[in-house]
């Protein structure tokens, strides 16, 4: 855990930059916001390894097969056509496994790629990836903005992210300690589309399994 927040407080420095470092004002703003931001991950890190080791108590163990972890994409997404068929692969070794599938979709210019994780066989992963959205981070600069979101679904926890140069719109979702899926789109002058399309995916239920 420690080791986790280490690599917070280091990713944070380097996006908020060394100016505002040197002001000893902001600096301390800044450690309080690290301070919250690591007991906030801790907190959801001890409150998905309690659910994680339910899930083994159970004999859950192994992620969904990618086969089955596509029936979670949406059928259809408005103005949007699939581009061919959803890919994925099933990862194991060592003990350790996962899966993930994802579908490309298109509206003449406009691209739209949904990705679908399941890490119930490497758990580490998925805290790991999962970090920024648990700290509960807000910033934003000329280029990027990067928010927490509360959707109002238990055991879903969100992240948006937006760029401004490159018009590039996107939602990291983790769901029920253990499903971590990615919404992106280009050319977009907002985060609207992937938001709306987060709300077509079976989220409540996703996070109770």
């Amino acid at each position: 855990m420690k080791n986790l927040i280490f690599l917070l407080v280091v990713s944070v420095f380097l996006v908020f930059g060394c100016k505002q470092a040197k002001e000893t004002k902001e600096n301390m703003e800044l450690g309080q916001e690290l301070k919250k931001a690591g007991e906030n991950i801790q907190k959801a890190v001890e409150e998905g390894n309690k659910r994680m080791e339910e899930r083994r108590a159970k004999g859950d163990t192994l992620p969904i097969h990618f086969d089955k972890l596509k029936d979670f994409l949406p059928k259809e997404v408005k103005n949007f056509t699939p581009d061919g068929q959803p890919e994925g692969q099933t990862v194991g070794a060592q003990g350790m496994s996962f899966s993930m599938t994802q579908q490309r979709y298109t509206s003449g210019e406009d691209e739209l790629t949904i990705i679908i994780n399941d890490y119930n066989g490497v758990p580490s992963l998925f805290t790991m990836a999962t970090a920024m959205i648990k700290a509960n981070v807000t910033f934003e600069n000329n280029d990027q903005f990067i928010k927490s979101l509360n959707l109002g679904i238990p055991d879903v926890g969100a992240m948006e992210t937006y760029n401004k140069s490159q018009k590039e719109a996107s939602l990291l979702l983790g769901i029920g300690d253990r499903f971590l899926v990615k919404i992106e789109a280009k050319n977009q002058k907002d985060t609207e589309l992937v938001k709306s399309v987060a709300k077509l995916l079976p989220l409540s239920e996703m996070a109770a399994m």
